[in-house]
């Protein structure tokens, strides 16, 4: 069934949609400009490697529990927004049927969340949205622009307090690229909306309501003719990214034994910042836990899943996401069928993580594994995975310490 709704339609569980949009929720809006005079097709719908960049950009923002998609592609949007449902069924697409800025912006006046990713299609940067937004909460800016790393072609200078006063190459003054990306809160622009996002970014620079933030992630910009095989060569590095898979109880958050409601979980000190900081450095991070509270009978699994969302919706407060939770239910010796059952997901064998790779394309050689155990780091050791014993204290440090963020 091909998707084009208006409305959020619930993620399995309906649950999660629901505790998700309690905290902090972010839609998207996508520009995506048609091709060039000399264009046969435009390059945000050029296939690499069998996957095109548009596909890249949705499936980074939807990791990021952005699941909601305004498409800004004008009389294609409806066949676009069909093509993608089928890709991603728990995304919901919107073909606005306009394309340029200014008429997005005009056409998703209430439809869109108070603030929103803003994101020029043919350009993708990698970095932390969620993060993005609680920056420009902070610094109470109407917009945060996401800036790459400076290069000598292309320097990234910010005036006094982070905020770009101009954007353009060869300006005088403090110099900001465009990367394509931005979180925009919808009220920044109520009338006479600019063409493009550049000069949306100089509007709001001028009046001192722009952040910049210069990040690290990967960014690959094909809005100017560029070498098409670079751009293979750095997205087929980029889709295969490395991995912290973490345990839950005992890492993420104190273990008192079968944690499963919000009254009984407690997080290990700065636990939520250490996920933060993963999510910065670029890394999937993807929770393994054995839950056998489930075969004993103290929850259920949609008992389970819904308090998973519950603890997704806190870190999502603080800027920070988990790409995936991957559960054992089972025991070999307590409740009954299916549940009381010799499985090779509980750990110390290794099925969750065999999991995570089936659905997730991870660079296990440049993996880590935090854990409390030592049936975690035997099902680290069964995949050849390096793993880090976690003996209580503070999770971000630990982090740091050991060179993952």
């Amino acid at each position: 069934m091909n998707r084009t709704i208006d409305q959020p339609r619930p993620l399995p569980g309906a649950w999660r949609q629901s505790l998700f949009e309690e905290t902090m929720h972010l839609d998207a809006l996508i520009l995506l400009p048609g091709p060039a005079e000399d264009e046969t097709a435009p390059p945000w719908l050029t296939p690499i490697q069998g996957r095109t960049l548009l596909e890249d950009t949705v499936w980074n923002l939807s990791r990021h529990g952005i699941r909601r998609l305004f498409l800004a592609a004008g009389s294609g949007g409806a066949d676009l927004a069909a093509h993608l449902g089928n890709l991603f069924p728990d995304v919901n697409f919107v073909d606005l049927a306009v394309d340029g800025l200014s008429a997005a912006l005009d056409a998703t006046k209430g439809r869109i969340t108070e603030s929103f990713v803003l994101a020029d299609g043919r350009a993708l940067f990698d970095c932390n949205y969620l993060g993005l937004e609680l920056l420009r909460k902070e610094h109470c800016a109407a917009a945060v622009v996401a800036l790459p790393t400076s290069t000598p072609s292309h320097p990234v200078l910010l005036g006094d307090g982070g905020i770009p006063s101009i954007f353009g190459e060869g300006a005088p003054g403090p110099v900001a690229m465009d990367s394509g990306l931005c979180v925009l809160e919808r009220d920044a622009v109520v009338d006479d909306a600019p063409e493009t996002v550049t000069a949306l970014l100089r509007k709001l620079s001028s009046t001192g309501r722009l952040q910049g933030v210069v990040l690290q992630g990967f960014h690959l910009d094909m809005r100017l003719p560029g070498d098409l095989a670079t751009a293979e060569k750095q997205l087929a590095q980029w889709r295969v990214k490395p991995a912290v898979f973490l345990d839950r109880d005992g890492v993420l958050n104190e273990d008192h034994g079968y944690v499963h409601t919000p009254e009984d979980f407690a997080w290990i000190t700065n636990a939520p910042l250490a996920v933060k900081a993963l999510n910065d450095s670029g890394v999937l991070v993807i929770v393994l836990t054995n839950q056998s509270g489930v075969a004993r009978g103290y929850f259920t699994e949609d008992e389970f899943r819904e308090f998973t969302g519950w603890i997704d919706a806190q870190l999502a407060e603080h800027g920070a996401h988990v790409d995936a939770t991957y559960h054992c239910p089972h025991h070999p010796e307590h409740g009954e069928p299916p549940y009381r059952a010799t499985c090779d997901c509980r750990k110390p064998l290794p099925g969750l993580i065999d999991q995570a790779v089936a659905q997730w394309s991870i660079a296990l050689n440049k993996s880590t594994l935090i854990g409390d155990s030592d049936r975690d780091l035997e099902a680290a050791a069964a995949r050849d995975i390096p793993a880090l014993r976690f003996e209580g204290g503070d999770l971000l440090n630990f982090v740091r310490k050991h060179d993952l963020a």
